[in-house]
């Protein structure tokens, strides 16, 4: 993968079949952590 900016690049850029998986994931962080901020650190979100 290459360096991404933001989750939804890091999204875009990851496997086709991992891609719904990954959006299921940040859904459910979003709805029980909606205050939480995302970023990217070391090439990963956080």
């Amino acid at each position: 993968m290459k360096l991404v900016k933001n989750v939804d690049e890091y999204i875009a850029d990851a496997p086709k079949e991992m891609r719904e998986k990954l959006r299921e994931i940040r859904t459910a962080i979003r709805s029980g952590a909606p205050n939480a901020i995302e970023k990217i650190s070391y090439g990963m979100p956080h």
